[in-house]
């Protein structure tokens, strides 16, 4: 079965469990994911077929993506059984950002940690929201080994304040088309003024996340059916960038080498 993991057929035989998730009982399903989350990752082997078997299969490849803070490397995508196993890296440090999602998902901490805050918000939170209207009332951290569930309504943040944390995160379905999100931080750009027009050449207006952001600044995140063909090719992963991730997860001990 393993050596046919490029093959979305097969994901009702590797993840049986999913069947079994109700997102609307997240105490429930915060369990269930837990053991899942575990078990694929202590399967050495299971994990080294999903990630090296991504850039074999033309639809997963499409869904690794690089990003402002982050990559990301698609593991499985099961549309008719509306879940998807990814996991998530860091490759500088994420500002703050008070944000909903459009799923539910878990999370399970890997490598490195996450400076975690849940929100009370005044109102609907949307544009019209202020900093004012956003308050942290639990910040607590999650490091190597803790797992988390956030329901798409919930307000939170999470920082990668490491550089390298890794994750694997498996979410639910898509239960809205476009997520708000506000900077509670500054965010400063390295690159020019030129570097940074040209990252954004041909993308549609307010698409893309902020290279630079003042505290306040508020915007939308959508899914991959609202991004242009701009969108996607500019954060299309690049084989290089896969290979490096590959090298940080063998050194982590998550897969075994198949680079040389």
């Amino acid at each position: 079965m393993k050596e046919k993991l490029g093959m979305q057929t097969t994901s009702a035989s590797l993840f049986p469990e999913v069947d079994r998730l109700d997102w609307s009982d997240l105490d429930g399903t915060a369990s269930r994911c837990e053991a899942m989350l575990r078990e694929i990752a202590a399967d050495r082997e299971l994990m080294t077929a999903l990630v090296y078997g991504a850039p074999a299969d033309p639809v997963l490849w499409s869904k690794c993506e690089e990003d402002t803070v982050e990559d990301k490397i698609v593991l499985c995508d099961d549309p008719e059984r509306q879940f998807r196993l990814r996991l998530r890296l860091s490759k500088q440090y994420q500002e703050e950002l008070a944000h909903q999602h459009r799923f539910s998902f878990s999370t399970l901490v890997l490598r490195g940690r996450y400076l975690h805050r849940t929100y009370r918000v005044s109102g609907d939170f949307g544009a019209g929201t202020s900093l004012d209207d956003v308050v942290p009332v639990w910040i607590h951290e999650d490091g190597p080994g803790d797992v988390f569930t956030i329901h798409h309504e919930a307000v939170h943040s999470t920082p990668l304040v490491e550089a390298g944390t890794v994750s694997l995160i498996l979410r639910g379905p898509a239960e809205k088309e476009r997520a708000p999100v506000l900077f509670r931080e500054d965010r400063a750009s390295e690159l020019s003024a030129d570097e940074q027009a040209e990252a954004l050449a041909g993308a549609v207006p307010g698409e893309f996340e902020p290279l630079e952001a003042s505290a306040g600044t508020f915007f939308w995140r959508v899914g991959e059916q609202g991004e242009s063909a701009t969108r996607r090719s500019k954060r299309q992963m690049r084989r290089e960038v896969f290979d490096h991730w590959c090298r940080e997860l063998i050194a982590m001990g998550v897969i075994e080498d198949r680079l040389s």
